[in-house]
């Protein structure tokens, strides 16, 4: 079973403190603009997988709106999307994650399945054969080899700069899978880490077996803006010349990025 998990606006006092977002007028400011970049950038891909077979969890804070409601409406139509809404304002609030996407999971899986989750951004986007890929490789590992996780990764990328498209190369990049069996899902003891959001991206090869995928076509892409200043690096990507061809690749979002500030 495959899912794709957007953590779209959870509470985080920290980082909304440090985004200047905490109180409501600057928040409902950053909450349409973030909405806008979604569907912009990363839905076409989503929506346009060529391989349809997998469920899209987009993680929500509890406290709702009118500009919240009038997204989720946006997105009522496609089927493979489901909200779900969880309070971090708990004890322990990475546990109360953790077994809210669990019984989700549960609840959309089979016994004996593997469990493949894959983390996305909200202002980043993929390849629409991102998923096609995905299953190919996964239908060809065996149970037995999956243990308690393994993470894939797809190293090859985009970084979109306005008008400028650039070649990236990451492992352990911020569009990784982990694979494992979904019997770890029924364990909701506070210490049993489970699901790919379990440890910062650029620290999963602590956790478990990193497999990188070679492909011959960029699988993702990350666009840098105004809130997203932490993707400006690599001073000495390869540029390559804007195409009809590539854009296709990713729903034609990429023709739209440079509106996207």
């Amino acid at each position: 079973s495959h899912f794709l998990i957007t953590r779209f606006n959870i509470w985080d006092e920290k980082l909304r403190r440090g985004a200047g977002i905490l109180e409501p007028e600057a928040y409902r400011a950053w909450l349409t603009r973030r909405i806008r970049i979604f569907n912009e950038l990363l839905l076409p891909t989503i929506v346009s997988q060529t391989f349809q077979g997998f469920h899209y969890l987009l993680v929500l804070d509890t406290e709702r709106d009118e500009t919240l409601d009038a997204f989720l409406d946006h997105l009522s139509p496609y089927q493979m999307i489901r909200p779900v809404f969880i309070d971090l304002r708990q004890a322990h609030p990475w546990s109360v994650y953790e077994k809210a996407l669990g019984q989700e999971i549960l609840a959309l899986s089979k016994p004996g399945e593997i469990v493949a989750t894959t983390r996305l951004d909200s202002d980043d986007a993929i390849n629409v054969d991102f998923m096609s890929a995905l299953n190919r490789y996964c239908t060809q590992i065996e149970a037995s080899r999956v243990g308690a996780g393994m993470y894939l990764n797809f190293p090859l990328g985009l970084q979109i700069n306005g008008t400028d498209v650039s070649l990236h190369v990451v492992n352990r990049n911020p569009f990784q899978t982990m694979l494992e069996s979904r019997e770890k899902y029924l364990d909701d003891r506070i210490w049993t880490r489970k699901g790919v959001f379990q440890t910062a991206h650029n620290r999963t090869d602590k956790v478990s077996e990193v497999v990188n995928i070679t492909t011959r076509l960029p699988m993702w892409a990350q666009f840098v803006h105004g809130g997203n200043v932490a993707n400006v690096d690599g001073a000495n990507l390869l540029k390559l010349a804007p195409s009809d061809d590539l854009d296709l690749l990713f729903a034609g979002v990429l023709s739209k990025a440079s509106t996207v500030r």
